[in-house]
């Protein structure tokens, strides 16, 4: 199925050996890779400039992530839409799921909820709330009853995105040294894919970058997903005009990888 920490790092792996990346010999001038999932064709390819990796900004506390010898590759996933969900009885176990799981109270719920919805093909479910309370939200088995985000029996099939547009005090430091606004704040539990939280989740973007673009108006959005490890995911919306009648959506998504070790195994 499709995965964007599988789609980065195996291209990552496969442009070095083509001696494309950022560590190998130039041998071969690939310029795209495409992998076939289960039901998507995934195209990947080097984006622009080197990069050692961005930097949150310490004004919210967090440090930096930097890697060396590491290489951006743009990556382009399907579109995935939303659909409100505004049947009284989903929406409220859909409530009732989320307030268990993080221990919220009718009020903090109620006040602070923004929008449910379904992706177009029912893996995942999306929730915005404010800011303060996404941020509010504390991580780990200790504070969050993962078992809960299973209770509502509808037709989700993968994962519960809790979500909020971001602030003008959410910026990261882009490889330039630029400051880059971030634009939406985003987590990501898998609990019907045995993932209790995800700390990236490329995936889930396909349905985050084109559900922020549109409320703020951009064609390239970026998203930090705040898992307590925390990343920063560039999304650009591609309409496909350019591809004729067949044309597809898509959500162009920039990753950094970095090769750390290698090594032959003999099977």
């Amino acid at each position: 199925d499709l995965c964007g920490h599988a789609t980065l790092a195996s291209a990552s792996v496969l442009f070095d050996l083509l001696g494309s990346g950022a560590g190998g010999k130039k041998r071969r001038h690939v310029k795209k890779i495409f992998f076939h999932a289960n039901k998507d064709k995934l195209k990947a390819k080097l984006a622009p400039g080197a990069s050692t990796g961005v930097q949150i900004h310490p004004g919210d506390g967090q440090g930096g992530c930097g890697k060396k010898n590491s290489v951006r590759i743009s990556m382009d996933f399907p579109w995935r839409s939303l659909r409100e969900v505004v049947e009284e009885a989903d929406r409220t176990a859909i409530l009732r799921m989320v307030q268990k799981a993080f221990k919220l109270s009718d009020e903090t719920m109620h006040k602070n909820l923004l929008f449910v919805g379904i992706d177009s093909v029912g893996e995942d479910v999306l929730v915005e709330v404010t800011r303060d309370v996404l941020l509010s939200l504390k991580h780990g088995p200790s504070h969050i009853n993962y078992d809960a985000l299973e209770t509502w029996g509808g037709g989700y099939s993968r994962g519960v995105i809790l979500c909020s547009q971001a602030s003008e005090k959410d910026i990261v430091i882009a490889p330039d040294g630029e400051r880059m606004r971030i634009d939406f704040l985003s987590r990501f539990f898998g609990p019907k894919a045995g993932i209790p939280e995800d700390s990236v989740t490329g995936s889930a973007h396909c349905t985050l970058a084109p559900y922020f673009g549109a409320k703020v108006g951009k064609a390239n959005v970026v998203g930090m997903q705040v898992s307590e490890r925390r990343g920063v995911v560039e999304c650009a919306l591609e309409d496909g005009a350019c591809e004729g009648e067949g044309r597809m959506k898509k959500v162009r998504i920039v990753g950094t990888a970095g090769l750390a070790v290698g090594g032959t195994l003999f099977v």
